[in-house]
C-alpha cells in the first residue's frame, strides 16, 4: 500500500499540520505583539525626540541665527539618529542637513510603518500661541525591522524544534496502534481477490480484537451465500436482457431530439427523457431516472402539472443543473396520454446565452452612461476650475493687502479694512450661489417637471460661461420662451456636451473672432435648440461617426468619445426627439462663417 495513504502516515501528517497550524498562529501572533512593542518604545522615542527639537530649534529660530541653527542640524544627522532634518518657515526651509532641496514627496504621517525604510516626522514649531514654522525629520526604522527579525528567527528555531520532537513521538505511537490495521487490510485485500480462505488471528481485547472476529464471521456468511447470489446474478441478467431491449426502443424514439424532451407524471417524477435532456442538465442517463422535476425547479408541484395538463402553455423558468448551476429554459408543454395514464409532455430548450447577450447590451448602454457622467464631471470640474479663478483672486489680492500693510507697518484705516472685507464677502457669496447650482446640476433629478429650455441655456452659462470668456468666446443668443414636460438636469447634460464640443472646436480652428450661435424656438409643435458654431465645421469623413460611442478626434488624454453618443441616447431615448448636425455656411454681420450645426428637436407632446 502506498505510504501516503495509510492510516499511519495521516495521522502522523494531521498532527503535524495541527501543530504547524498551532505554531504559525503562535509565531504570528507574537510578531504582531513584538512589532506593537517595539512600535509603542519607538513612538515615545519619536515624541522625546520632537520635545528635543523643539526646545533645541525654538531659541535658535527666534533670534534668526541660522548659522547656529544649522550647525546644531548637521550635529543631529552626524551622530546617526536622524537620516535628515531640515526647517520650514513661511514655505521655505531655512536650514537642513543631509536633506536633498530637489526632493519634494515628503510623505508625513503619524502612524509608525516598520515596512517603510525612513519614517517622515513633522512638528510645528510654535511659542505662546505664535508658530514659528514647521521642522521635518526623518527617522531610519532599521533598527526595529532588526530586532523584529531577531525575535521572529527564534521563535521559528523553537517551532522546527517542536515539530521534530512531535514526529519522533507520533511515528512511535502511530506505528503501535497500526500494526493489526495492517493486518486487517491484507486481509480485505486477499478478500477482494475472491479468495476466502483465510483466518485473522488477532488475540487482541480492544476494538481492533472485536473488527478481526467479526471479520471472521462475516466471510463464513459470505461463502454460505455465495451460492445464492450467483443464482440471483443468473436472473439478474435475464431482466437486464429484457431491460435492454426496451431502452433501446425507447432511444430510438428520442436519441434524435434536439430540445431537451421529458415526460412528468403528475408527481413530476421523470418517466421519459430524451439524451440531450440529461446532457444539457449534466445528468447521467442513470441518474436522470431517478430525477424528480423539482430537483430541477421547485415551482413544479403537483398543482402546477395538473394545471399544465390540462392547458398548453408556453413560459421560461430557470433550471437547477446537476452541479448546482442555473440555466434559463424555455418550456413548452401539453398533457398526453400514455398506456391509459395521463403525463405531462414538456420540451425545453437552453435560452441562457440568448438572456446573458441581452443582459450584456442592458449593462454594457448602463456603463456606457456611467462613463459618460464621469467624463461629464471631469469637464464641469475643469469649467468650475474657469468659474473660481478670478474671485478667488479677488479674495486673496483684498487679504494680502491688508496683511502686507500691517507687516511692514503701514498705517490702515478702518475705511480701507471694512471696504476689502465688503469685497471678500460679496466674492464669498458669489461663490456660494455657483455652488448652489452646481449643486442643483448634480441632484438626481429622474422624475420629469415642466421648464423652459431657455432657462436652460441661461443656467448653463451661468455656471460655465466663465470657460468661455477665457478664450474670448463670443455667446449669441436669439431665443423663445418653450415649455416642455421632461427631466431638466438631462437637457443641461446634453447642451453642456454641444457647447463644450463648440469650444474645443474653437480653440483649435479660430484664433480670433470666435463665436456660438444659440436659438431656441417651437416649429411643427416642436421645440428646437440650435446651437452653431463658427469653427469651420466637422470633416466630411468624421460627420457619419460623430454620435457613435467612444468615437472621438481628440487625444486620448482629452476625449471619450462618450459625450456626443450619450446626448444622443438622452435625446432619443428620454425625450423621443431627435439630434443631428450638419455643416452651415452663413454670414453674421457682413462676415461669411462656417461652422457645424447641432439641432435638437423636442417633441412638445
Amino acid at each position: 500500500m502506498n505510504l501516503f495513504r495509510s492510516l499511519r502516515f495521516k495521522l502522523i501528517a494531521f498532527s503535524i499540520i495541527i501543530e504547524v497550524a498551532v505554531l504559525f498562529v503562535l509565531i504570528v501572533n507574537n510578531s504582531r505583539l513584538m512589532e506593537s512593542h517595539l512600535t509603542s518604545l519607538a513612538k515615545v522615542y519619536l515624541e522625546d525626540k520632537k520635545a528635543d527639537l523643539k526646545a533645541t530649534i525654538l531659541p535658535l529660530l527666534l533670534v534668526r541665527d541660522y548659522g547656529e541653527l544649522k550647525s546644531l542640524l548637521k550635529g543631529y544627522t552626524d551622530s546617526k539618529t536622524l537620516v535628515f532634518v531640515f526647517v520650514e518657515k513661511d514655505g521655505q526651509i531655512v536650514a537642513s542637513s543631509n536633506w536633498n532641496s530637489e526632493k519634494t514627496n515628503i510623505k508625513v504621517s503619524d502612524k509608525l510603518n516598520m515596512e517603510d525604510t525612513i519614517f517622515y516626522v513633522k512638528t510645528d514649531l510654535n511659542f505662546s500661541g505664535q508658530d514659528y514654522g514647521d521642522v521635518y525629520f526623518g527617522l531610519d526604522t532599521t533598527f526595529l525591522k532588526n530586532a523584529k527579525n531577531e525575535l521572529l528567527t527564534q521563535s521559528l528555531l523553537i517551532a522546527v524544534f517542536a515539530i521534530i520532537v512531535s514526529f519522533i513521538l507520533l511515528a512511535s505511537i502511530g506505528y503501535y496502534l497500526t500494526k493489526n490495521l495492517a493486518l486487517l487490510k491484507d486481509a480485505a485485500e486477499n478478500l477482494s481477490n475472491n479468495n476466502f480462505n483465510i483466518q485473522l488471528e488477532i488475540h487482541a481485547k480492544d476494538e481492533i480484537g472485536f473488527l478481526a472476529k467479526t471479520f471472521n464471521k462475516m466471510i463464513s456468511q459470505i461463502k454460505n451465500q455465495l451460492t445464492t447470489i450467483k443464482e440471483q446474478n443468473k436472473t439478474q441478467e435475464e431482466l437486464i436482457v429484457s431491460l435492454a431491449g426496451e431502452n433501446a426502443r425507447v432511444k430510438a424514439i428520442l436519441e434524435n431530439a434536439v430540445d431537451g424532451i421529458h415526460i412528468l407524471d403528475l408527481e413530476g417524477n421523470v418517466v421519459m427523457h430524451s439524451d440531450s435532456f440529461a446532457e444539457k442538465l449534466g445528468y447521467s442517463l442513470e441518474e436522470i431516472k431517478d430525477l424528480n422535476v423539482v430537483h430541477l425547479d421547485h415551482t413544479f408541484d403537483r398543482d402546477f402539472i395538473q394545471k399544465l395538463v390540462e392547458n398548453v402553455d408556453t413560459f421560461e423558468t430557470k433550471y437547477k443543473k446537476k452541479d448546482g448551476t442555473l440555466i434559463d429554459v424555455e418550456i413548452k408543454t401539453a398533457g398526453v396520454e400514455l398506456d391509459g395514464n395521463i403525463y405531462l409532455y414538456a420540451s425545453s430548450r437552453d435560452v441562457t446565452e440568448k438572456n446573458k447577450a441581452q443582459e450584456e447590451l442592458k449593462q454594457k448602454d448602463i456603463l456606457l452612461y456611467q462613463q459618460a457622467k464621469m467624463a461629464s464631471m471631469g469637464e464641469m470640474i475643469g469649467n468650475i476650475a474657469h468659474q473660481w479663478r478670478q474671485p478667488l483672486s479677488l479674495i486673496s489680492t483684498s487679504v494680502t493687502g491688508v496683511i502686507l500693510k500691517m507687516e511692514i507697518g503701514m498705517e490702515v484705516q478702518q475705511s480701507e479694512v471694512i471696504e476689502n472685507f465688503n469685497r471678500v464677502n460679496d466674492t464669498v457669496q458669489f461663490l456660494s450661489k455657483t455652488i448652489d447650482d452646481f449643486q442643483d446640476y448634480l441632484k438626481p433629478k429622474q422624475q420629469s417637471e415642466e421648464f423652459n429650455i431657455k432657462d436652460v441655456v441661461l443656467k448653463n452659462l451661468k455656471m460655465f460661461g466663465k470657460a468661455f470668456s477665457n478664450y474670448d468666446i463670443e455667446i449669441i443668443l436669439d431665443m423663445q420662451d418653450v415649455m416642455i414636460n421632461n427631466n431638466q438636469n438631462e437637457l443641461l447634460q446634453v447642451v453642456i456636451n454641444i457647447l463644450n464640443n463648440a469650444k474645443d472646436a474653437l480653440k483649435e480652428f479660430k484664433e480670433e473672432n470666435r463665436k456660438i450661435f444659440i436659438a431656441t424656438y417651437t416649429q411643427d409643435n416642436n421645440a428646437i435648440i440650435s446651437i452653431k458654431d463658427n469653427a469651420g465645421g466637422v470633416p466630411s469623413d468624421v460627420l457619419p461617426k460623430i454620435f457613435d460611442a467612444y468615437f472621438t478626434t481628440k487625444e486620448k488624454s482629452q476625449g471619450t468619445g462618450l459625450g456626443l453618443y450619450m446626448s444622443y441616447q438622452i435625446i432619443t431615448n428620454r425625450f423621443g426627439g431627435t439630434i443631428a448636425v450638419a455643416n452651415e455656411e452663413y454670414e453674421y454681420q457682413g462676415e461669411a462663417c462656417k461652422g457645424a450645426n447641432f439641432k435638437i428637436i423636442l417633441p412638445l407632446q
